[in-house]
């Protein structure tokens, strides 16, 4: 898959997932909306998440 977000600098322990299937899970909420995400990381800790959001900030890559 081309994204931006694979390019992201995580330590290779962070839980990234980029199937199709694994991101249509995570497509949709409660709206009527259904927009797939380029990849999904499950983050263990808030450690993870801060770098997960710092390098998108620093690439310009949206984090949600």
């Amino acid at each position: 898959m081309n994204s931006p977000l694979l390019e992201l600098t995580l330590p290779e322990d962070v839980d990234v997932r980029t199937s199709l299937i694994e991101r249509t899970k995570y497509a949709s909420d409660a709206s009527h909306y259904l927009n797939v995400p380029q990849a999904v990381i499950v983050a263990k800790n808030a450690g993870e998440v801060a770098q997960a959001f710092a390098e998108g900030a620093a690439r310009g890559v949206p984090v949600t």
